[in-house]
């Protein structure tokens, strides 16, 4: 049997913009996330999105569409997710992820309004003991079938200890109604 995760995702992006208050640059040991997303977002539980506004940058637009296209996925549409990520314990919340993120790629989206996130509630079949777990196969799922630029673990295989399958809805665009890691095997 598999098990079964629902991600219902916002109808609005959660953030838009820049997420620092301080200084955007990779050197920069001062990085500060906003104070209202914050307190917003720092008990988050499950999983997030970013999108890419395709109007900035010319010439890194161009780089990743031909990153794209070389794996074939899609290159159309205005938004597309250049990350998929997780939240699955208090000991690592949105925030520290945030910063985790900033050192290694955030920096390179200076522009307000270059970046959305989005959240999904999470709507599950499981012992809250299996939550994490579960929570991890589903990103595992979703990022392999999307390619997310900025992903790097999860692109070119995953590992499931039972098969799952994780359904979207709401506004889910541009992921798929349906995935199933089946699909992958």
């Amino acid at each position: 049997m598999d098990r079964k995760i629902e991600l219902h995702w916002s109808r609005k992006f959660d953030f838009v913009g820049n997420l620092t208050s301080g200084p955007t640059t990779a050197s920069s040991t001062t990085f500060q996330v906003k104070a209202a997303l914050r307190n917003a977002y720092s008990s988050l539980f499950g999983i997030y999105m970013f999108f890419e506004d395709t109007s900035f940058e010319p010439a890194r637009r161009s780089a990743i569409e031909g990153w794209r296209k070389s794996h074939g996925l899609t290159t159309t549409g205005a938004l597309k997710p250049i990350y998929i990520g997780i939240v699955k314990s208090d000991q690592r919340d949105f925030v520290e992820r945030m910063r985790e993120h900033h050192k290694k790629w955030i920096y390179q989206y200076r522009d307000k309004g270059q970046l959305f996130v989005k959240f999904a509630t999470t709507y599950y079949w499981c012992r809250e003991e299996e939550l994490p777990q579960l929570i991890e196969d589903a990103e595992s799922v979703l990022v392999f079938e999307m390619q997310p630029y900025e992903n790097t673990a999860k692109i070119s295989s995953y590992s499931l200890s039972e098969d799952i399958k994780v359904s979207n809805t709401g506004h889910h665009a541009p992921l798929p109604k349906s995935i199933t890691s089946k699909k992958h095997f």
